[in-house]
């Protein structure tokens, strides 16, 4: 399974686990210095906006960031149209760790790991959104 979490949210407030369970979930590990992730942001914000409200949740949790005040301009600055959290060690360890980034997990509604994609991968978006297509038929 999935863990459960409270983080704390980049537009204010937290978003725990339970808000979004129910939903099939992108969870997206990023940093705010990795040039790859930054990479994949238009196809993140392309998935949020196709599935907004169709049962599909856009999560991105940021780790090695710095401080709320460090990360915060450089959401607003990459335009990122879906909620971004603060992480924490527990956060990772309860996906499994990471190796590197970005590191993209796939959630069930039922919020167990479906998938997990490693780094900046070729038609990450297409298999992604196939994923979503597989999880919201179920």
């Amino acid at each position: 399974p999935a863990p459960d979490f409270e983080l704390e949210n980049v537009a204010g407030g937290t978003l725990k686990s339970d808000d979004i369970k129910g939903k099939v979930t992108v969870v997206d590990f990023w940093a705010t210095w990795c040039a790859p992730c930054i990479q994949e942001i238009p196809n993140f914000n392309k998935i949020h906006e196709a599935h907004d409200g169709r049962g599909v949740q856009m999560l991105a949790i940021t780790v090695e960031s710095g401080p709320l005040e460090d990360i915060q301009p450089a959401v607003k600055k990459l335009n990122m149209k879906y909620p971004v959290v603060v992480g924490d060690d527990k956060v990772v360890e309860g996906f499994g760790g990471l190796i590197g980034f970005p590191t993209t997990f796939v959630v069930t509604k039922d919020w167990k790991i479906y998938k997990k994609y490693l780094g900046m991968t070729p038609k990450k978006r297409e298999l992604i959104e196939k994923d979503i297509a597989t999880l919201l038929a179920q």
